[in-house]
């Protein structure tokens, strides 16, 4: 709006404005271009600025939610049977057993690998 305003003041009829004053409101509209023109492009640069952050965040989400899955993924089947095994009632197999309970820590221990070398496989992890 500056810049129109000053060309019209510029261009008025009359003789209240020398020429060099004429001159001068044609510099003052052409500067204010310019200041306009520089405005949007840094405006631009900013939404563009804007776009790419809010992608890496987006990727960096992205990659956390996977952790977090491959975390639960390994720990789900392990909270399942200790919790089936620690259940207080009668005719749990091997309860008596004195080995019974390094048992199910292997079982465990042997699940967890089995889980962690099958995301490793298919190339879930270790990115």
């Amino acid at each position: 709006p500056q810049r129109s305003a000053l060309e019209k003041l510029g261009q008025l009829p009359g003789d209240w404005l020398q020429p060099d004053d004429r001159l001068h409101l044609a510099a003052a509209a052409d500067r204010a271009a310019r200041m306009a023109e520089e405005v949007d492009s840094i405006r631009e640069r900013a939404a563009l600025i804007h776009e790419t952050l809010t992608d890496l965040r987006a990727e960096q989400l992205d990659q956390r939610s996977l952790q977090i899955a491959i975390v639960a993924m390994v720990f789900l089947p392990l909270t399942f049977v200790t919790g089936l095994l620690g259940m207080n009632v009668k005719g749990i197999p091997f309860a008596e057993e004195p080995w019974a309970f390094a048992g199910v820590v292997g079982l465990c221990a042997l699940m967890s690998m089995g889980i962690v070398a099958w995301f490793a496989r298919r190339n879930w992890i270790g990115r």
